[in-house]
């Protein structure tokens, strides 16, 4: 059990000040203008979209610039209490200022949620974060989430001139209030180095289950990266690996894809214009996938492992591969991807590339979304979504400002047995509309593709091009009738302004919602009751693949000979399909349903044979 933390030194420390002592660039971030008063989340007004899983309102925020960098990660979920968060910049008539950070949490899997009871850095003086990050901090896998500790980073704003100049950072202990909150360099304008936007916050637990808090900033006056890391907050200490040197990415640049803690190693990946001296060599030009390892709790860091650009190369379509830049035609790169391990080990990495086809053009090709698989013989992939119909011109509707930034904001996320992982990206479908939607798509480990991809918004006249996902699931095994049914559930975050009904020209500066959704996933395993004479049990089973599009399948058991009904209802009660309808002998059956022809949707499936009656329901995700 963790003890309450920063009481004694909490003083001293606020008091003494925390000291620590390209080819084409990355594309720098939107810096907001102050914003004005808006209403909390309790007073919003006006319509929101209506969507095909279940978001509901966290908070306001002042506008929509707020959590808009897909290179971090302000949502988190803990599988042992069951407890997910997400931080952001609070509005004005709560909060002192648009620099003042909250957070939402919710213990019910996202159907409610509640406000912090104080800011994150309400300590701070400053008070002028952007773009911060959490994480919840559990390294004793208690079951009162009073125990663990909601930790956060940010990168901080000098107030003249207007540049990210600190990294803050800050807990809170049983969600209770906030218990510290500091910047680097004391706010000191003066001093260096200038730090950048990128300031992702990850935990870590080592072999003997001592925890660890990591967070990261990369460096605008050269390349390098510098880490922080503590176990308690009354020792803060900076690190600068000797691999993470701005050398080690040619002097230019470098973007994250954050960390993660497994099996007592910390992982941190990057996307990075490597040097040739440092590993990379790529035929075709551009930056680099790649992540270090510590195994020493943070204290040294390996060589970078990169996905070999051969790697990148999807099928013969087209002539070259590359990274995804997913916006074209300026001088800056714009790439964005996600870092997960898997329970043996092996780092699993999310991003987009695009195939070139220059019989159409020598920048533009087909865009796909790629997972790229750790093994012992190199570097392996599975196509999450094969997009030859994307267009770059999806991440730009916001007339290229502020949500224009996101990209394609792909997100990995793994339980905690680290064996289900499932993925999160925005895109719009290829159709008429231009405007993005929500998507998400699943497979176990030893899956051999992805599953079709979930439209968990489905929204033609908004355009919800800014979103986050937990990178940690949450897993419920449940037992009835000797059946056993696991479900797997993300948590999906994405933000639109207050009130807005249509995608185009949205009011970047105007009050925007932060909406969240669990995002569940089910598989049944029916086990057939014999008694050795070939007897069965009444029973019906979970659909699956469940969400499905447009297809899924419905296992069921009868005991005895009888007459059987399977029927689907919409939440309203109203019939949509009679699947089965006729006498059967006892036994096993399966029962292929077709949805095209419907709307996504909660739908009941309900089975009738004797006296045996039982329903279950399903989600049609398009």
């Amino acid at each position: 059990m963790h003890k309450k933390l920063f009481t004694v030194l909490l003083v001293a420390l606020i008091a003494s000040g925390v000291m620590f002592a390209q080819s084409a660039k990355k594309a720098p971030v939107i810096v907001d203008a102050p914003a004005v008063a808006v209403e909390s989340v309790l007073n919003v007004g006006g319509p929101s979209p209506v969507t095909a899983a279940n978001y509901v309102a966290v908070d306001t925020m002042p506008n929509v610039y707020g959590p808009a960098i897909g290179a971090l990660n302000p949502a988190a979920f803990d599988p042992y209490t069951n407890t997910a968060l997400v931080v952001y910049r609070g509005s004005t008539t709560y909060s002192a200022g648009s620099g003042e950070l909250w957070y939402g949490y919710s213990t019910d899997h996202g159907q409610s949620w509640m406000r912090s009871a104080t800011s994150v850095n309400g300590d701070n003086a400053q008070i002028l974060a952007r773009y911060p990050s959490a994480a919840i901090f559990n390294p004793g896998m208690a079951e009162d989430f009073s125990e663990t500790i909601a930790v956060f980073a940010w990168p901080e704003l000098n107030s003249n001139p207007v540049q990210f100049q600190h990294v803050g950072f800050a807990a809170d202990q049983g969600f209770d209030g906030a218990d510290f909150a500091a910047i680097t360099n004391d706010g000191d304008p003066t001093s260096t180095p200038l730090y950048s936007s990128q300031v992702p916050v990850f935990t870590h637990t080592d072999g003997d289950g001592n925890g660890y808090v990591f967070w990261m900033s990369d460096n605008t006056d050269d390349a390098s990266i510098t880490l922080w890391k503590t176990t308690d907050y009354s020792d803060v200490t900076e690190i600068n690996p000797e691999n993470w040197n701005s050398a080690a990415f040619g002097d230019n640049g470098n973007i994250t894809m954050g960390g993660v803690s497994a099996n007592g190693v910390a992982y941190y990946g990057v996307i990075g214009s490597f040097a040739e001296e440092f590993g990379w060599t790529n035929p075709f030009g551009g930056w680099g996938i790649g992540y270090s390892k510590s195994e020493d709790n943070g204290d040294t860091w390996s060589d970078w492992n990169l996905v070999d650009s051969l790697t990148y190369v999807i099928d013969d379509r087209a002539s070259y591969h590359e990274l995804w830049d997913y916006i074209k035609g300026d001088e800056f790169i714009s790439y964005q991807g996600d870092i997960n391990v898997d329970k043996d080990g092996y780092v699993h990495i999310v991003t987009g590339v695009t195939a070139i086809d220059t019989a159409v053009s020598d920048e533009y090709g087909s865009n796909f979304m790629v997972e790229f698989i750790e093994t012992d013989a190199g570097w392996d992939k599975k196509i999450i979504l094969d997009g030859e119909l994307l267009s770059d011109s999806t991440f730009t509707q916001y007339d290229g400002v502020a949500l224009g930034q996101m990209g394609p904001s792909v997100y990995l996320a793994f339980d905690a047995d680290r064996e289900f992982m499932m993925a999160q990206w925005v895109t719009h479908d290829g159709g008429d509309s231009a405007f993005c939607d929500v998507y998400a798509a699943y497979r176990h480990l030893d899956d051999a593709e992805w599953s079709d991809a979930m439209n968990l918004t489905e929204t033609p006249g908004f355009n919800e091009n800014g979103s986050h996902f937990a990178p940690s699931l949450a897993k419920e095994v449940t037992v009835e009738g000797g059946d056993t049914t696991t479900t797997y559930t993300g948590f999906s975050f994405y933000y639109y302004p207050a009130g807005f009904e249509y995608g185009a020209g949205v009011p970047l500066t105007d009050p925007t919602v932060y909406y969240a959704a669990p995002v569940a996933v089910s598989f049944t395993t029916v086990s057939s009751v014999e008694d050795g004479i070939g007897e069965f049990d009444y029973n019906l089973g979970q659909n699956y693949p469940n969400p499905f599009n447009p297809a899924t399948s419905i296992k069921y058991e009868i005991a005895k000979s009888s007459n059987v009904t399977l029927k689907v209802y919409d939440v309203l009660g109203a019939e949509v399909a009679t699947l089965v309808n006729k006498a059967q002998n006892a036994g096993s059956y399966t029962v292929n349903f077709d949805a095209s022809n419907l709307s996504s949707g909660v739908y009941i499936y309900e089975i009738k044979a004797g006296d045996f009656v039982k329903s279950a329901k399903m989600m049609l995700l398009k």
